[in-house]
């Protein structure tokens, strides 16, 4: 038989690259790598083309991305910084502000601080934003990071940064006394893209990854906070006139390990009402402006709670002694009376300086167990019959209030082993007695906000804006999946808004769906900020409102408390902060409470991964929680530890997501909601990355049908 097929004529290179270049100049849609080869008659050189498409992507000619090549129409280029959170997300924000996500696989070349040229595809859908792939690193901004020794290729120790969810890893450039699991801070070496050449030099190994309390510790130093005292200046509280409260009936509620005691209750019945009595500790009469122990607080902002050691704003010595609301001592206090009437409105309220001894050192648990007629108290009845009539006060203050949005709900505790690991985690449950201690603290901070906004006076407020339309627009197609209509035109304002809100969550009380609703609503919601003039708190509904009532543990509390001060003593202006000043202090404590919230985060998402890495390898029970269409949240139990169900994990498990309805359809056709439990695989943990590795088990394979035995 003959042979007639012919061979494809041979081309010479640049007769191949020039037919690459007009096949790509006349592209106006994405065509996919393999069908261009075909097409080309490449053959089987698919590295020599992907070289040849990387050559014509230096002249902004097109752009392969995961197996497409897209044409210079769909691109556009922009030069950015990249941004690399806490959380693991990179993006390119560019000159102007504008924020484009880099996808974690196009994140391998670049660090945080780098300043690049990225490529921008523009998405299909319109209003979505582009994605961003590197093209190019110009300078590195940051050279130092932290990181751990792991195993790299041929058995040799290489370097691998933090907070990357793909994972990543360099040569040393030394690893002398080093082995693997430390964890050190290096310096990059090299420019461009980290894969190209680039190696790392230790600089200093301060642990290992089986330390007791290396997660805090570390925790701490990717959030640049302070660490020591360098030194502590000796202090004694101004002398100063004030009203004897020794007799009063005072009592901390706190948790058992607390040590730093800023404020104390008491209460009684009277004919209109109640009167709630809150005393805190008057740290302003020991921190005093611009003496040497001002300048400690200022330069720490606030205690940072972690979960091997608390770093305090104030030497020990004064925030768990001198200053401390120590039981049977006499102490310094800044005293707010609160007059609650018979409907729970706050009727009044007045502050002063006072002398004031606490008579009981209790815990939550005690004072629910008491509350909710289950215990006694271990406490004189004197002590008793305040708190009865506070619990009073309070719930007729709650009452009042019920158009306030709470979206609170109970707490999970890392209880941690003589190892400083996670031995368990237990449910915290948000108590009457956590309601108690809240709404007190919560009148106080009202009254003070009243106190000097009414007055016209410049202050450190705690505003919460309303959230903007595009928030407001998402939680209406979140609710709406709840099977919760809102109206735009009722929510536009603050007021609708949050009414809408407290609407939906109490109309799903008792029903799997509230947790969706509640997760919609945290994703409304932004953060609260401080500043010097109040524009209102959203979810209270408060026109101002502001921290006043932990004057040990944040700076911004103390400075409130010398503005009243200022004001009791008839001298508003002797505060010792003036407006540019009081500036100041708002942006430091807004960037310190970021970043105090986000180390205590990570120390524990790190102990959490660290848990799943010794659990790992089990089948368990899972208990799903808030769902929307990029997956769920689960809760395992009984290990406690927490994550997230990827939508395409669900939807490579047979799920679908309801077209009608909040939750998702398993591969059995059964409508899973928040609240179902579901068996689920723990895979692990990854430390590096901060995540608990949960998978869907495969299903079973069924056997084939049995063969019937023959007549």
């Amino acid at each position: 038989m003959t042979d007639t097929t012919q061979p494809l004529p041979t081309r010479s290179p640049g007769d191949a690259l020039a037919a690459l270049t007009d096949r790509i100049r006349g592209l106006t849609s994405p065509v996919r790598l393999d069908a261009l080869r075909e097409e080309l008659a490449w053959g089987d050189d698919t590295g020599g083309l992907i070289r040849a498409l990387r050559r014509l992507g230096r002249d902004k000619l097109c752009l392969l991305h995961k197996g497409l090549i897209f044409p210079s129409v769909m691109l556009s280029y922009v030069d950015a910084t990249v941004l690399h959170e806490p959380n693991g997300r990179f993006w390119a924000v560019t000159d102007e502000g504008v924020r484009y996500a880099i996808s974690p696989r196009e994140t391998l070349g670049v660090m945080g601080g780098d300043r690049v040229t990225v490529a921008l595809i523009q998405p299909k859908e319109a209003g979505r934003t582009p994605d961003a792939i590197p093209q190019r690193v110009h300078s590195r901004l940051t050279t130092a990071v932290f990181g751990r020794v792991v195993a790299g290729e041929g058995g040799r120790l290489a370097f691998a940064p933090e907070r990357r969810t793909e994972p990543l890893t360099l040569p040393l450039e030394s690893a002398e006394g080093m082995k693997e699991g430390d964890i050190l801070q290096a310096k990059i070496v090299g420019t461009g893209f980290l894969g190209a050449g680039c190696t790392a030099s230790p600089v200093k190994v301060f642990g290992h990854g089986t330390d007791n309390g290396i997660e805090s510790e570390l925790a701490r130093r990717l959030w640049g906070l302070p660490g020591p005292f360098k030194a502590v200046p000796a202090v004694a509280p101004q002398e100063t006139e004030r009203a004897d409260r020794r007799d009063l009936p005072l009592a901390t509620i706190d948790s058992a390990s607390t040590k730093d005691f800023d404020d104390a209750i008491c209460a009684e019945e009277t004919a209109d009402g109640w009167t709630l009595t809150v005393a805190i500790a008057d740290a302003a009469a020991f921190v005093t402006p611009g003496s040497p122990l001002d300048k400690i607080a200022r330069e720490r902002l606030t205690s940072v709670y972690l979960p091997h050691k608390t770093w305090p704003m104030l030497p020990e010595e004064i925030s768990n002694g001198l200053c401390s609301l120590l039981l049977g001592e006499e102490r310094p206090a800044l005293c707010c009376e609160l007059r609650v009437d018979r409907n729970g409105a706050l009727a009044g309220y007045r502050f002063e300086r006072a002398l004031v001894r606490v008579k009981a050192r209790l815990v939550y648990e005690d004072v629910a167990a008491f509350l909710d007629g289950d215990a006694e108290l271990n406490a004189d009845e004197e002590v008793a019959e305040s708190l009865r009539a506070a619990a009073a006060a309070v719930k007729a203050l709650l009452a009042a209030s019920d158009r306030r949005l709470d979206v609170g709900g109970d707490d999970l505790r890392q209880i941690l082993g003589e190892d400083g690991k996670i031995e368990r985690i237990e449910v915290e449950p948000r108590t009457t007695a956590h309601r108690l201690v809240e709404e007190c603290m919560l009148a106080v901070n009202l009254s003070a906000a009243r106190l000097l906004a009414e007055g016209g006076h410049a202050a450190v407020f705690r505003n919460h804006a309303t959230p903007d339309a595009s928030r407001v627009a998402a939680l209406i197609e979140d609710f709406a999946r709840c099977g919760v209509t809102l109206d735009p035109a009722e929510v536009s304002t603050a007021d609708g808004l949050r009414e809408a809100m407290i609407d939906a969550l109490a109309g799903a009380e008792g029903t799997p769906v509230r947790e969706n609703i509640r997760s919609a609503i945290l994703r409304a919601l932004g953060p609260a900020s401080y500043a010097t003039s109040p524009t209102g708190h959203f979810s209270l509904g408060e026109p101002a409102y502001l921290h006043a009532t932990s004057p040990i543990r944040r700076y911004a509390d103390l400075v409130v408390h010398r503005l009243i001060v200022a004001i009791l003593a008839g001298k508003p202006s002797g505060s010792g902060h003036n407006l540019n000043d009081l500036e100041k202090v708002c942006a430091a404590c807004n960037e310190r409470s970021r970043a105090a919230s986000g180390a205590e985060g990570e120390a524990r998402r790190l102990l959490a991964a660290d848990f799943a890495v010794r659990l790992g390898g089990r089948e368990t029970e899972a208990v799903l929680g808030g769902m929307d269409g990029g997956g769920a949240f689960v809760t395992l139990r009984p290990e406690g530890l927490q994550s997230r169900l990827p939508s395409r994990m669900l939807k490579r498990a047979g799920w679908q997501q309801q077209t009608d309805g909040p939750g998702w359809i398993d591969a059995d056709g059964t409508v899973r909601m928040p609240g179902d439990a579901i068996p689920v695989l723990l895979k692990g943990g990854d430390i590096i990355g901060r995540r608990v590795n949960v998978e869907l088990p495969a299903p079973p394979v069924e056997a084939p049908p049995e063969e019937a035995e023959p007549a």
